[in-house]
């Protein structure tokens, strides 16, 4: 072979014997000497390249390609042996909160079924399989209207300012103002203190009955004559979830919001807003009828216990208007104060106030009193363990539990005028008994401070009632029906006739209300 010249800038090929033919191109076969002995791997375009990482096919890809070519095959190493080193045991499972989180989403997924191989519910209402159908407080009449409803989500958009100080007035006050024993505040689970049962009578009139009332509306005070329970209720309607009624009396230029004989406006409810409620069992001691007169009649008695026997009874200008000759009634003191919303709306609120508290310095601030009531500790938060260590867990899971509850008694509260709201924590003696029942604390709240705690806005409670106050005040005069849909959230208005309920108020004026009794209120069957 010459010896190849070349030059920087030109490509010659000279150098290489090249078969100068016109059928053929490329080398001759023995141009390349030192390649003889080298074998040659033929070229096909339907062979197939192995993957440079496939070690599963590489050893039958090279045996195909000795056979082909005709070489020995090479003798399988034997010393070469592919050992699992992946252990044989199974995953160890989850313990703990994990474990019981997997356990509880698998029975979950479960007990949901199969839809279309996907999983889901087996039918389109089979979120409703289970839901429990409440009864309405009062049975609808075929040949009531309804004139307005009212939706929940809707409310809760409403806002208006709260009437500024100037703007609110108390116009009468009756009763008499007795002390509150500050030795409740030192009860704890170490010093529990036991519930007496009080004989007294707790006198709920409604407003077209009282006699304060009738007085202030002929003098023209006010455009909204109600009780501070019923326009608590109107105030926190969106929370509620029970069924509930108010009667509202269209009267010239004036609206009378008033309750019905048996109405459950003044009664109080029990885990109302729980995602697991009570049973709709009346007969149950743990049922929500039942429990209902229970936390009435223990928030009853703890009011009238709360107050120092030895204190110093401080009586208002006026006397109780509703005292009684056949028995003894609490001891409450009630104001009526006004609220002016506007020029053409103004609120007259007959307010209760429970007893009052001397500061060290001389000071006296003005009390409301209630009671949260615990009936079984596998519910709550077992108050007995819990209420010292975890406090603010117990006191969110009631604010939770009884929403409607907590946000009226708040609103009560600060309609009154009390400068602080005392809520007992009362648990059953023994589960098993409704009849008796034990202090474990007492917190005091600031009604405007802790009102934020419990997600209340002020601006829109007052923007709701505002709402249905002026709703009231455009219609005609007559006789008309509020109530709360037992299984939907809103609330309707219906136009009665004037007789309606009269009957049932008539046959039951002898005898004792069953609020203020302390039993179970009667529903009345409206014939």
């Amino acid at each position: 072979m010459e010896s190849c010249t070349t030059s920087p800038p030109a490509f010659d090929l000279s150098c290489l014997p090249v078969n100068d033919s016109l059928m053929t191109w490329g080398p001759m076969g023995d141009a390349l000497p030192e390649f003889e002995a080298l074998p040659m791997q033929p070229f096909n375009k339907s062979d197939k390249i192995g993957r440079v990482a496939d070690w599963s096919a590489a050893q039958q890809y090279q045996q195909r390609t000795q056979q082909r070519l005709g070489l020995p095959e090479k003798e399988e190493e034997q010393s070469f042996q592919l050992v699992d080193t992946q252990s044989n045991k199974q995953k160890p499972k989850p313990y703990g909160y994990r474990q019981r989180f997997q356990q509880g989403s698998r029975s979950y997924r479960q007990q949901r079924g199969n839809f279309r191989g996907r999983g889901g519910y087996r039918r389109w209402d089979d979120r409703n399989q289970n839901r429990v159908v409440r009864e309405p407080s009062v049975d609808i009449k075929p040949e009531w209207n309804v004139v307005e409803q009212f939706p929940f989500p809707n409310l809760q958009k409403l806002r208006f300012d709260p009437p500024k100080p100037e703007s609110v007035e108390t116009l009468y006050e009756a009763g008499t103002l007795h002390q509150y024993d500050a030795s409740y505040d030192r009860i704890s689970l170490s010093y529990p203190r036991t519930v007496t049962q009080s004989s007294r009578v707790a006198p709920k009139p409604g407003i077209v009955d009282d006699p304060v009332i009738r007085d202030l509306a002929q003098e023209g005070t006010g455009t909204i004559y109600a009780s501070d329970a019923i326009v608590a209720a109107l105030m926190a309607c969106p929370r509620s979830i029970y069924s509930w009624d108010i009667i509202a009396h269209r009267v010239q230029n004036v609206v009378f919001l008033d309750k019905r004989e048996g109405s459950p406006v003044d009664s109080l409810t029990v885990n109302e807003n729980a995602h697991e409620p009570p049973s709709e069992d009346k007969e149950s001691p743990n049922g929500a009828a039942k429990l209902s007169v229970e936390a009435t009649q223990m928030n009853l008695n703890i009011a009238e216990q709360s107050i120092k026997e030895d204190g110093v009874a401080k009586p208002y200008e006026h006397e109780n208007p509703f005292t009684r000759e056949d028995a003894e009634i609490t001891r409450t003191a009630y104001r009526y104060r006004r609220f002016r919303l506007s020029e053409s709306l103004q609120l007259v609120v007959r307010c209760e106030v429970d007893s009052y508290i001397k500061q060290r310095d001389g000071k006296e601030q003005l009390l409301t009193v209630r009671s949260l009531n615990e009936y079984d500790p596998r519910v709550t938060q077992n108050w007995r363990q819990n209420l010292r260590t975890q406090y603010g867990v117990v006191l969110a899971t009631e604010i939770k539990n009884n929403s409607y509850k907590l946000a009226k008694w708040i609103i009560q509260a600060y309609l009154a005028g009390s400068d602080f709201l005392k809520i007992g924590f009362t648990t059953r003696t023994v589960p098993r008994d409704p009849s008796r029942h034990t202090i474990l604390g007492f917190q005091s709240f600031q009604p405007k401070e802790f009102a934020p705690q419990c997600n209340i806005n002020l601006n829109n409670v007052w923007g709701v009632f505002k709402h249905i106050a002026e709703t009231c005040l455009r219609l005609p005069e007559g006789k008309y029906l509020l109530m709360k849909d037992p299984n939907k959230f809103l609330m309707r208005l219906y136009e009665v006739p004037e007789s309606t309920f009269e009957a049932e108020e008539d046959e039951d004026s002898d005898e004792e209300s069953g609020a203020e009794s302390g039993e179970e209120a009667p529903q009345c069957d409206d014939e």
